[in-house]
């Protein structure tokens, strides 16, 4: 007899939230793009270095406002890549979750999230073919709980045992 896969409360709200965040992550990535192009353009306007006014330490490093500046600047430069890099690996992997999905499941999401934060419930079922109701509940449980299985693997579900005991 096969039994229902039930996943952890926590996890659905947390695969709810990563679903509402896909459009601003993926705007986020495009502004840093933007920060990125802005800085590499201003790195221009630094202009040479003058020793005659910096003062030098103890160690005789020199600290210039100008060397100062433009290691500031790779500096937030590398860090947005490293930001873009981890918001990349978030939108990639909300896109490969939903491989797990049936065709409607996978429209419903896609609209509701993917493609359009503002899409009313009636207008998702329309374009999905469901009831409001049926795509509110059953279809988008249904898809949620597949994509928080996807990507929290075991440890979203409420009975880990059980898997064991099916394999069985």
């Amino acid at each position: 007899m096969s039994k229902k896969l039930k996943i952890k409360k926590e996890y659905i709200s947390y695969t709810t939230n990563l679903l509402k965040m896909y459009l601003p992550l993926k705007k986020s990535v495009d502004l840093m793009i933007e920060d990125i192009k802005l800085l590499e353009d201003e790195r221009g306007s630094i202009s040479g270095i003058d020793y005659k006014n910096d003062r030098l330490s103890k160690t005789y490093k020199i600290n210039s406002i100008v060397e100062n500046e433009a290691i500031h600047r790779i500096d937030r430069i590398n860090l947005l890549n490293e930001k873009i890099d981890l918001a990349n690996h978030n939108i990639e992997k909300t896109e490969e979750a939903l491989k797990v999905l049936e065709d409607k499941e996978k429209d419903l999401i896609e609209a509701k999230y993917m493609k359009s934060n503002t899409l009313s419930w009636e207008d998702v079922s329309d374009l999905v073919g469901y009831s409001v109701d049926y795509c509110k509940g059953k279809l988008r449980t249904s898809a949620v709980e597949k994509i928080a299985l996807a990507f929290y693997g075991i440890d979203s579900l409420q009975e880990k045992h059980f898997l064991c005991n099916e394999l069985n």
